[in-house]
This record gives structure tokens, sequence and C-alpha cells, in this order.
């Protein structure tokens, strides 16, 4: 297995990579130096700045509750890294900015939703790709996420990473953060309805 490390430290992207631990070079280098069938893998560690959850929703377009009904991944146009695109089933829509230019809907059933990360093949070798701040979902997930808009794309972004992602358990909310007490401390255990309410609140 060749292995490709690298870390994504605000706007700059550093990539340090590491193949049997010594030699230096790009994924598509480590892609093409692999043999058929062999797997290359790369891990990226984003430094995201801890962000209070009130402050997520406001910078939010799109806030929605859903399950995830699909997942696909490829490797980047550039090669650089691995993306997986979720579908998600939306069950409610707890926050929307309009949307310039466009004409209103009464709801959103679907939503597409890119991430860092995951599992694809090319050129016959699979490229295993990790987001160590963000982990992948599963199809079925019950999820509420905090959304971004790119403008003429159909596939968004969620704000913030982890801060901008919350998964539900039963009736309880359990955060994806790492190493934010506040956050976990604050979300964690919380019940469904009472979530919903404070994203509610917050948005108005």
């Amino acid at each position: 297995m060749l292995t490709v490390m690298s870390a994504v430290m605000s706007s700059l992207l550093m990539i340090p990579s590491t193949v049997y631990a010594s030699t230096y070079q790009s994924l598509r280098e480590a892609i093409l130096k692999a043999r058929p069938g062999e797997e290359v893998s790369i891990e990226r560690s984003r430094m995201i700045p801890s962000m209070d959850l009130r402050t997520v929703i406001g910078q939010s377009d799109l806030v929605v509750e859903g399950i995830i009904t699909n997942a696909t991944s490829a490797v980047t146009e550039d090669y650089s890294f691995v993306t997986t695109t979720y579908a998600i089933k939306v069950s409610r829509v707890l926050s929307a900015k309009p949307v310039v230019g466009s004409v209103p809907s009464p709801g959103v059933s679907t939503v597409f939703v890119t991430v860092l990360g995951g599992d694809a093949n090319l050129d016959g070798r699979l490229v295993h790709a990790v987001d160590s701040s963000l982990p992948l979902f599963s199809v079925g997930a019950h999820l509420v996420i905090c959304l971004q808009r790119h403008q003429g794309k159909r596939e968004m972004s969620i704000m913030y990473g982890p801060f901008g992602a919350f998964r539900i358990d039963g009736e309880q909310v359990r955060s994806l953060v790492k190493n934010d007490e506040t956050i976990r401390d604050t979300y964690d255990g919380m019940g469904v309805d009472a979530f919903r309410s404070f994203i509610q609140a917050v948005a108005r």
C-alpha cells in the first residue's frame, strides 16, 4: 500500500507526501507508481477554527434535517484527493435563506452535499482518502446539517465541517467534533425537538 499524508492549514494547502516512509510526491505520482490492484491511501487534516453553532447557523444558506439515501465517491479532476457526494432526502427545512433570482418553492425534497474523503478507483488502483476532521457518513444516516450553496452548482458543502453537522441517534443529537468540549457538552444528548427549536429560533 502506498501512503500519502497531507495537511490543509487555513487556505494554504501543504502536501508533504510519504511513499514507503521516504519518497515525497503527489497523489497522482503515487497512483502511477502503484501496481494495478494496489491501494493508495491519503489523509488530510484540516485545521478548522472552533465555531459557535449560532454563528454557523447564521452564516448558512440552508439548514436541513434528513436521511442519506446515496453516496458516490470520485477522485478530483486534479488528482489531489477523493470527494464523496451524498444525496440527502430532506425531512425538515429548519432554516433557508432566499436564493437570488430563483422562484420560491414550497420545500426542498433532496439536497446534494459534497465532502472530502471516500474510496474510489483510478486506473485500476483503489484510492482511500480520509478527512480526519469530519468522518464519512453511511447511507441511512440521520443528520442535521448546515449548508453553503455554490453559485451554478447543485452540490453544496457543510459549513465549517464538523461544526455544521450533527447526527441524530434515536431522539438525541450527537456532535461530530473531536476536540471541542463546549460543543459536546452543550449539544450531545439534547433532544431532537429541542435542537430543532433552537435552530429555528437562531435563524429567525
